[in-house]
Parts: structure tokens; C-alpha cells; sequence
């Protein structure tokens, strides 16, 4: 029997034909069997969903145009266009010009690497990264001038300190040197070095202290050159080169300092004196509580014919290195002291030296560290700011790895200072334990001020990564992770975090779930919010499953509360989201024109503030065909028609509008022909 069903309001969205006749659930009169180009209102109605505007070309017409918003402030605000090996600037609606010519930023990225791409911006620098280029940033000075440039990272991050018995032995303390490995073991899983090692950083500790280079050549597996770095990262001079000795200062056993003249190792430990430090030679030299012993000798005066010289006065000459052991005066010819023995004459006057050894530099050390990102390995799959570090996630050779740089200082990952001391603000690094090793997809901000954490979305879970101490920092002795719920992820869709939820696509594409911390479970929980929707998410009839699912996705605040989400095929969807009304009502935008018969195809979205900072605008890539042709475009969608003039509405797609005057307006067209 035929019944009416009193409908109040569409904040179902399109429901399923699968939940025909499904009236038990409240969403069967929540929502409509179909809504095409509407978006529900928060208030339960809908309205049209408004035209796009045509703003250009877009610059490659071969591929995809992907857009990458870049927010400085809410009224300065770009949208970046990446194409094959491009970036064109646009804001205000339209492009931005440099003499009348284009804004464009040459970059490395080919059209098939647009998509997985991944971006974290802070103020005039965003920062880019891809599983197969190195991290790198784009940064902007003005309007028209951007530099990219790929990332100059230092010391680190790294791989475990070598626990093989092959050794490293450089050659030289600065500069470009040559690094000889005493075996391959160890090395890049035991076959040593291989050409695409090089621009990879390797970390060496010589006595007590760690230094890094830069790999420049590779020559064969076990013979390498490289650029050492002057600087370790906590301001000491580089480990090649030692350290000057410092009052009141612990010391460990082992630890290498020069003063003086002379370089001194630490035979025991302790505090250094308030002032002078050690001196001369021998094994026994007292220090405050530490006891030193001399090693050897790097500097001091050259020698000098007919000069006085004092017991304990150390001379170089000719590469030699000599220490008084009587005092007088040095005869008055060329040359000095000469051999390596002790008692060495020089003039009439009782002078005599002793050879001291030169400080043993190089040295061959078992102590190293290869760094983690290189071509061979991979680099950095997901990027997301998170206090005051710049953390990158996965890679090929360690998918399930989080690095965090050091606080506030984004390009610097060194996980200890110089003498392996590790302070709250040094690096810091995580691989997630599982029973699976799964890339990791996205990072994003999750918690509260109460309980900070960083949400990790793999290929076959989501994790959260926060301090042992739950309000407190991260750092490299205070980290742990929890696995919370095992979705999984869609490959390259960036997660939306709205309010307190975060919203991702899971692994199959084509469910979105909302992510969020529940009291009652104690615990994260992600439902299934397309669950009465699923059909939106599904491409046409009779296609590929394998080109189902959502591909991007953007969230539209003002107004009203609108996610855009693109599908593989090039369908676009329109969900009002609401959590705390209960709201999430998903239809189908169709964009005007065509894709050789069917509908136009939205290659790609993203939402930056309007110009005049009241509403959010949402621009388009779209691709169609004209004339038997494809031709791209980029687009930006018009204000939703809220009460304004009737004759400021915009409901045509790729429009263009201008300021004519009624009613005495002429337009004139010219140059139109029946081919055009």
C-alpha cells in the first residue's frame, strides 16, 4: 500500500539504493535517492552549488594540473599549480604576471609523480616531499619572486651505529677527502658502496667525538670521497679537528681535547679545573678531577735559528713536531732539530729536543652511521609540522620510520652532541612496531592540549606517537606509540583534520572515516561515515573497480562546512559535515561540458581564502574535450548565491563575467566563425 513519508530535511545527503526500504534507519528520511549540483545546508535544505569561474589555461595540457594551496595569511593567499616539471602562481582569480609574462618555478617533478607529492608549510616556506626526490622547499620573497631548491639536511637523520667489525679511515681532517672501508659487511646490506650513495650523508666518530661528511664519489665498494662538514651541531668544531679544552667541564673517559699545543686524551673521567687545563707531556697530567694523557701534538711555533727557547717549548719544522726537554738557544743557521728521537743537540748551549708524534689523524673507527634518505633508499613519503619539529615519515628502505628534526631548527636532525650526549632538543627518531611493515601515508596533529599527539596513517593501521609523558613534549628519551585502530589508508589522500575529528579515506578508496578520540573506548575509533552513501564513491557502471575511490580531497569552511572530494575517474562530490549536528550529507557535483561524451573530468582541488576573506574558494583543474580535443583549465568555484543581487549569480561552469552596465550595455564578438 502506497504511503506518504513526511521528509524534513536532506542532511542524510544521497542515501544508497541500498537502503531502499530500509525504514528503520533514521537517514532513509534524512536524505533523497538523488541530489545532483545542490549542497545541503546545515539547516537541513539545499541550495545550487555555484558556477566556477574560468581563471586560465592551465599550463600543461598533456597531464594533470594539480592545485596546492600556499597560505601566508588569510588575505595572502596563493594557489600553486604543479604540472610537468612546473609551478604556475595564481591568487586573486587570476594568474600571477611578471612583466606581463607568467609566474613559473621549475621543479623536478614529472606529471606521473604529481599525485604523491606531500606538503607542510610554515610562513613563507613550504616544504615538499616525494618517495623518489630529495626533501625540498619552496619559498617565496614576494608576489613574483619563489625559490625551490631541494633541502640541505645536517647530520641526519641516521641509520644504527655500525655494529660490524669493518672499519672507515679518512685521509684528511677537512675538505674533500677519500674514506677507505675495510671490508663491505655492514654496508648497504653487505654489498658496500654503490654509485647511488652519492649526496648521501655518513656520520664517523673519531675518538670521542662524532663528525659528518657528505659522500661526493664512489670509486668502488669499499673507496669513497667526501665532503666533511666543518660543524657538528652543537657549535664545537668539527670531530675531525678535535675540540679546545673548557673549564669546569665534565669529561667522559676517552674524550679527545687540545690545549695548548698539544691534544690530551681523558685516561679517567671527571671535571675539568675553573682555569690553565693540561699541560706538557706524559700519561698522568691532573686536571681538576680529570687525568689526562698527551696523544700528541698539532700546533705551535715554527722553529727559529738564535732563539732562546724554555724546557716544554714546542716547535714544528718541516712537518716534524719537537718538544724542548732542556732549554737554550737554538743555533743560528738552517736547519732545526731533525729524526724522530729524543735528545736531539740544536746549538752550543745545551739545548735538546724530543720528537713528539703528530696528533693520529686519520684513524680508522668502527663508529659510523650511514644517513637514511639516499637514492637508493628513498626518501621521505609524509611531512607534517608538530611542536616545533619537522617530522617526515617512511621511505623505501624504512617505511614504518618517523625523524624528527631538532626544536626549531628544521633542517637539522643530528641525534646527540659532538661527544654523544642527547639533550631534550636533539632529533629524534621511530619505527613502528607491527606485524606488518606498511608505508606510512600521512602525519597529522591529533589530541588535545591535554593528552599531544601526532597521528600516523599507514597502508594497514593508524597509530598515534606522543610523549611518555602525556601533556608533556616530545623528545628522543620521552616517545612512544600506540597502535589505535587498523583502517588503513588510501595511497597519496592527504587526511582533513575538522575541528576535533580527522577525516581519511581508507585503503580501499572508497569509504571516508572520522578519526577521533572517544572517552567511552579509551581510545581512538574511526565509523564508516559513507556507510548509507557508498554508491557516491564508486565510478560508473560497468568500470574498473580498480578506478573507484577518492583521490583528493579539501575541506570548504565558509561556508557551509562543504568537504570536495575527487574521484579517480574525475566525478566530484560535495559532503556538508557537520560532527556536532550530526550532519554528513554527500552529493554529486557534475561540472558543465564534457570528456569525450561523458561528463567533464576535476583532475584536481584545493581551497584557499577568498580575497576579500569571506568565503573559502575552491579551485578546480578540469579537463574536457573541445572540438575533439583535450583541453585543461583551472577554474575557481563563485560564491554560494546567499541573498545578493539576482543578477550576481553564477551557475555556469568555466564562466567569465564583466563589468557591464545596465540597461545600456554592448557587447560586441568578433572573429567568430563556424569552425570556432
Amino acid at each position: 500500500m502506497q504511503q506518504d513519508v513526511e521528509i524534513t530535511n536532506f542532511t542524510a545527503g544521497e542515501i544508497s539504493p541500498r537502503l531502499l526500504g530500509r525504514t528503520d534507519q533514521k537517514n532513509y528520511f534524512n536524505g533523497a535517492a538523488a541530489l545532483r549540483n545542490v549542497v545541503v545546508l546545515p539547516q537541513g535544505g539545499a541550495t545550487k552549488t555555484p558556477g566556477t569561474q574560468y581563471v586560465a589555461a592551465a599550463k600543461d595540457q598533456n597531464g594533470i594540473n594539480l592545485t596546492v594551496p600556499f597560505i601566508f595569511s588569510t588575505v595572502q593567499a596563493y594557489m600553486l599549480i604543479f604540472s610537468n616539471g612546473n609551478i604556475r602562481v595564481c591568487m586573486n582569480g587570476g594568474v600571477v604576471e611578471s612583466g606581463g609574462v607568467p609566474v613559473d618555478i621549475a621543479v623536478p617533478y614529472a606529471t606521473a609523480d604529481l599525485r604523491a607529492l606531500k606538503f607542510a608549510q610554515s610562513a613563507d616556506t613550504l616544504y615538499i616531499c616525494h618517495p623518489d626526490y630529495p626533501p625540498a622547499t619552496l619559498t617565496r620573497s614576494s608576489h613574483t619572486d619563489w625559490t625551490y631548491s631541494a633541502i640541505t639536511l645536517r647530520d641526519g637523520p641516521w641509520l644504527t651505529e655500525n655494529t660490524t667489525d669493518t672499519t672507515l679511515t679518512p685521509n684528511g681532517t677537512s675538505g674533500t677527502i677519500d674514506i677507505v672501508a675495510s671490508a663491505i659487511t655492514g654496508i648497504n646490506n653487505n654489498t658496500g658502496f654503490q654509485p647511488n650513495d652519492v649526496g648521501r650523508l655518513l656520520r664517523l666518530k673519531l675518538y670521542s667525538l662524532w663528525a659528518w661528511c657528505i659522500v661526493e664519489t664512489v670509486t668502488d665498494t669499499t673507496h669513497i670521497s667526501a665532503t666533511v662538514q666543518a660543524k657538528v651541531n652543537d657549535g664545537a668544531v668539527g670531530a675531525l679537528d678535535g675540540v679546545d679544552w673548557a673549564a669546569d667541564t665534565e669529561y667522559a673517559t676517552g674524550t679527545i681535547v687540545k690545549n695548548g699545543s698539544n691534544y690530551y686524551k681523558a685516561i679517567t673521567g671527571g671535571i675539568s679545573a675553573p682555569s690553565n687545563g693540561p699541560a706538557g707531556t706524559g700519561s698522568d697530567i691532573p686536571d681538576g678531577t680529570v687525568t689526562w694523557g698527551m696523544v700528541g701534538a698539532y700546533g705551535g711555533s715554527v722553529w727559529a735559528p738564535s732563539t732562546a727557547y724554555v724546557a716544554g717549548d714546542i716547535v714544528s719544522d718541516r712537518g716534524n713536531f719537537y718538544i724542548a726537554a732542556t732549554g737554550g738557544t737554538s743555533h743560528n743557521d738552517q736547519p732545526g732539530p731533525t729524526g724522530t728521537g729524543s735528545g736531539i743537540a740544536d746549538g752550543t748551549t745545551g739545548l735538546t729536543w724530543n720528537y713528539l708524534q703528530p696528533f693520529a689523524f686519520p684513524t680508522a673507527t668502527k663508529h659510523w652511521q650511514l644517513g637514511v634518505w639516499y637514492g637508493g633508499g628513498g626518501y621521505p613519503n609524509a611531512v607534517r609540522f608538530w611542536q616545533q619539529r619537522l617530522c617526515f615519515g617512511g621511505c623505501k628502505s624504512a617505511p614504518n620510520r618517523i625523524d624528527g628534526s631538532q626544536t626549531a631548527d628544521f633542517t637539522n636532525f643530528a641525534p646527540t652532541k659532538a661527544d654523544g650526549a642527547v639533550i631534550s632538543s636533539n632529533a629524534l627518531s621511530w619505527t613502528i612496531d607491527d606485524d606488518e611493515v606498511n608505508a606510512i601515508q600521512w602525519l597529522v596533529g591529533a589530541g588535545s592540549a591535554q593528552a599531544m599527539q601526532l597521528g600516523i596513517g599507514t597502508s594497514a593501521g593508524e597509530t598515534v606517537l606522543q610523549s611518555a609523558s602525556a601533556s608533556g613534549p616530545l623528545t628522543p628519551t620521552s616517545v612512544q606509540a600506540y597502535s589505535e585502530t587498523r583502517y588503513g589508508s588510501a595511497m597519496n589522500v592527504q587526511p582533513l583534520r575538522i575541528g576535533k575529528a580527522i577525516l581519511f579515506t581508507d585503503r580501499t578508496g572508497r569509504k571516508i572515516r572520522e578519526w577521533t578520540f572517544y572517552w567511552q573506548a579509551n581510545g581512538y575509533l574511526g565509523p564508516d561515515l559513507m556507510q548509507f552513501s557508498e554508491h557516491i564513491t564508486r565510478g560508473a557502471d560497468n568500470s574498473d573497480p580498480a578506478g573507484w575511490g577518492i583521490q583528493w580531497a579539501c575541506y570548504q569552511q565558509l561556508p557551509p562546512q562543504v568537504i570536495w572530494a575527487g574521484r579517480q575517474d574525475g566525478g566530484l562530490i560535495a559532503i556538508t559535515y557537520d560532527r556536532d549536528q550530526q550532519i554528513f550529507a554527500p552529493v554529486r557535483r557534475i561540472i558543465g561540458g564534457n570528456y569525450y561524451g561523458g561528463p567533464a573530468l576535476v583532475e584536481s582541488g584545493a581551497i584557499i581564502p577568498s580575497q576579500d576573506g569571506t568565503y573559502d574558494e575552491l579551485w578546480l583543474t578540469v579537463a574536457r574535450t573541445i572540438n575533439g580535443s583535450v583541453v585543461r583549465s583551472i577554474e575557481v568555484m563563485t560564491r554560494f548565491f546567499d541573498g545578493a543581487p539576482t543578477d550576481d549569480a553564477f551557475f555556469v561552469d568555466a564562466g567569465l563575467s564583466s563589468l557591464l552596465t545596465y540597461p545600456a550595455a554592448n557587447l560586441t564578438v568578433t572573429g567568430l566563425t563556424d569552425s570556432n
